[in-house]
């Protein structure tokens, strides 16, 4: 047997042949492909044991240049049905995937889908998640890393979608083997809808939930009901955007439920062609420490984020990002000492080829 290191060179460059040969398909209609590349370095000044800072997948090394996500992908779409599939490495992945195996957490996307009527669509795989303002793709959101709340909400979910299109409206049910999972965690299917309205040009509002069981042998079934609601306004030079994610859930040590909360102010200003600037305010509660586990008793905490970007086109951006933690408890761990905040800084560089 191949040694672990060799068998997953051997998978990355059997994707990048893949990629290069397919490239020879791109003529044909209705077919794709794109490749996005976020490289980063980080810097917390609390500096966390083993180069990994707490709770966040995203830029997610300290003091240290590395690929936050590397993406290739290839889309297929005729009149009748359509296919998705993007391969990825990179840190984002290797700290955000609890899947069993490497090859699994190589797949950021897979899945296929049949038109049904003029309005609807039906979609099977591995898809994006069917909630939620900001997306995985940096050069779509205001600031360079993501919320909280984007991290703890699936970025992407097992399952089947249905999808139907109205003139303003776009509704959305899934059932899926769980909460940002590939392979099934235990017995149940879990369930979701999603319903996004454009108002007019500049304002839209959405509403997404998802109630599962997040349970296993070991706590027995513990079920989860979050909700997610944002609105938002963009006018092509400001935009803004208010988010509000509640999560309820079944405590592992009571009958009782639990509940967290995520609310987040998002704004973005376009200064000229080439900068733009983000800011954003984050509050979190999880008292009983459903999603983020700590040695404190609970957990709290407020996050200012501002980023400045240098767009060399529509597809290259440089990004410089400072984020400022303060909670009422000490969450911030390293070697034996706790504190209630910390201050980190991210540069990004980020392409997308289309």
């Amino acid at each position: 047997m191949k040694p672990i290191h060799q068998m997953k060179k051997a998978h990355y460059f059997g994707v990048f042949f893949l990629f290069i040969q397919f490239q020879g398909l791109s003529q044909i209609e209705g077919l794709s492909f794109s490749a996005y590349v976020d490289a980063y370095y980080s810097y917390d000044f609390f500096k966390p044991d083993n180069h990994q800072k707490q709770y966040v997948t995203q830029a997610a090394r300290h003091n240290e240049f590395n690929i936050n996500l590397a993406l290739i992908s290839a889309s297929f779409e005729s009149d009748r049905y359509r296919a998705n599939i993007g391969l990825q490495t990179g840190t984002y992945p290797s700290v955000n995937y609890a899947e069993p195996t490497e090859l699994a957490q190589m797949i950021n996307q897979a899945n296929v889908g049949i038109k049904i009527g003029e309005r609807s669509w039906l979609d099977a795989g591995v898809m994006g998640g069917h909630f939620g303002f900001e997306g995985l793709i940096s050069l779509d959101n205001a600031l360079y890393t993501q919320a909280l709340a984007t991290e703890y909400t699936p970025y992407f979910q097992t399952g089947v979608q249905w999808t139907t299109e109205f003139d303003n409206l776009v509704f959305r049910a899934v059932i899926l083997n769980g909460w940002q999972n590939i392979y099934e965690t235990n017995d149940a299917k879990s369930f979701g809808i999603g319903i996004d309205y454009q108002v007019n040009e500049e304002i839209a509002v959405s509403y997404g939930n998802y109630y599962g069981d997040e349970g296993n042998d070991l706590i027995g079934e513990k079920y989860r009901f979050h909700n997610n609601f944002y609105a938002s306004y963009d006018n092509g030079k400001i935009s803004s955007a208010i988010v509000a994610d509640v999560t309820q859930q079944e405590l592992v040590s009571s009958e009782s439920d639990g509940t967290v909360v995520f609310l987040t102010w998002i704004n973005g200003y376009e200064i000229n062609g080439s900068w733009s600037a983000g800011l954003r305010y984050e509050y979190v509660s999880d008292p009983d420490q459903i999603l983020f586990s700590t040695l404190s008793p609970g957990f709290h905490t407020n996050i200012i984020s501002g980023a400045l970007t240098y767009s060399v086109s529509q597809d290259v951006a440089v990004n410089i990002e400072g984020k400022s933690y303060y909670g009422e408890e000490s969450i911030w761990q390293k070697a034996g000492d706790l504190s209630n905040s910390t201050f980190m800084v991210n540069f990004g560089l980020t392409i997308r080829l289309e």
